[in-house]
């Protein structure tokens, strides 16, 4: 059967009329323009403001309401916890799962816990202590009162005793020279780390990532200027005479 598009539409095999706004069918009928939405397969009234959408067979707006398990709430003072309603002034979701909050405003989820912020921090879902502990990639490490502690990987280590080379600590007491290259230990005195890659210090210089040749072992670069270390100095990017 043949039917006008200016005046009617196919809607499931259905030639209805049409008022030139509606685009969408619902169980057979048209939708209303911009007054009406379709909520499972019913026609249901459109809120005029905020963001249209459907809680079962109800149309709410999604930026002051929520639906729930098929159940409308208010933002405002309701959460949804997987399928579960609870009241935001009194509890918290951690993990799915509904928990009271007993600390308040200061209260925060830490994986399954809730936990005062005030007195704890959270490493990857687990509480811990930061006056004597230290979160290390996700892990919680224990270090006492040691203001030299830092990270290395997932471990916690003595600053001032270790170097970290890409997470890997190594034991450097006294050794003030060692340096990480991509990677690899090096000794400052004797290689230079170019471009993640190791030269030869007596050979070669390294500015901003740009391998220079020297000319003899004594020689280095000052702002791409070379000079002797043995008789001149650099001084804010400028050669200058070391007597003066």
């Amino acid at each position: 059967m043949g039917y006008s598009t200016l005046t009617q539409q196919c809607c499931e095999r259905v030639v209805l009329d049409w008022d030139g706004l509606s685009t969408k069918c619902c169980d057979g009928n048209i939708n209303t323009g911009p007054t009406q939405m379709c909520c499972m397969d019913q026609v249901v009234a459109r809120p005029l403001l905020g963001s249209a959408q459907c809680c079962g067979r109800q149309a709410y707006d999604g930026s002051k309401n929520g639906c729930c398990g098929g159940t409308l709430y208010s933002r405002q003072v309701h959460g949804c916890c997987g399928d579960e309603l609870y009241d935001t002034s009194t509890s918290l979701c951690c993990n799915g799962t509904v928990k009271i909050n007993q600390y308040a405003d200061t209260g925060k989820c830490c994986g399954s816990e809730i936990i005062d912020r005030l007195d704890l921090k959270c490493c990857n879902g687990v509480p811990y202590d930061e006056y004597d502990q230290i979160c290390c990639g996700g892990v919680v490490n224990n270090y006492g009162e040691d203001p030299r502690r830092g990270c290395c990987g997932t471990r916690a280590v003595d600053l001032e005793e270790t170097l970290c080379c890409d997470g890997v600590a190594v034991y450097a007491t006294g050794i003030s020279s060692l340096d990480c290259c991509a990677g690899k230990l090096f000794n400052t005195w004797d290689e230079i780390c170019c471009s993640a890659k190791l030269f030869n210090a007596s050979q070669y210089a390294c500015l901003f990532d740009q391998l220079l040749v020297k000319s003899s072992p004594q020689m280095d670069f000052c702002n791409g200027e070379e000079y002797d270390t043995v008789a001149e100095e650099c001084c804010d990017g400028q050669v200058l005479n070391a007597s003066t």
